[in-house]
């Protein structure tokens, strides 16, 4: 049985393909950039072992919708579409640990007096007592970005 004839082909210029090898080569490129690099090299045209998408996915270890997507972005828009990482503009906000009203309570308490025995507030003071009267889960780093974002100075 004979599958469907794919709508979109790759075939890679030797350009291509070299600078696809030099990516997948260097240590900083993420793991979605690599795939999508190791996913148009096994499916490439002008290279005699072209592989179907079912084996491209079970060798690579990704999904066939994602092969497709990679394989689609690549013919309607170019290689240089593919090796950039797409990001939600609001990714970075769903992440947050510390939200508006919460990021407002711990600068008001930076604001008052520091604790019984010591001079000023510190990153590590307000991070514990927000642990204790706020129920923070977030870090000491997630409070002093958080403070150095807002200007905020503890001294």
């Amino acid at each position: 049985m004979a599958g469907r004839r794919r709508k979109y082909k790759v075939a890679l210029t030797n350009t291509e393909r070299n600078r696809l090898k030099e990516v997948v080569r260097d240590k900083r490129t993420s793991n979605t950039i690599r795939n999508r690099c190791r996913i148009l090299l096994a499916l490439d045209e002008n290279q005699t072992s072209a592989t179907t998408y079912d084996d491209c996915a079970y060798y690579l270890g990704v999904s066939k919708p994602t092969i497709c997507n990679v394989v689609k972005c690549y013919a309607l828009e170019g290689i240089d579409k593919v090796l950039v990482r797409n990001r939600n503009i609001n990714s970075d906000n769903a992440n947050r640990k510390i939200d508006g009203a919460l990021e407002a309570r711990i600068i008001a308490m930076a604001c008052s007096n520091p604790p019984e025995g010591h001079a000023r507030w510190t990153v590590k003071l307000l991070t514990e007592k927000a642990r204790v009267e706020l129920e923070l889960s977030a870090g000491e780093e997630a409070v002093r970005r958080m403070l150095k974002k807002t200007n905020c100075v503890l001294t």
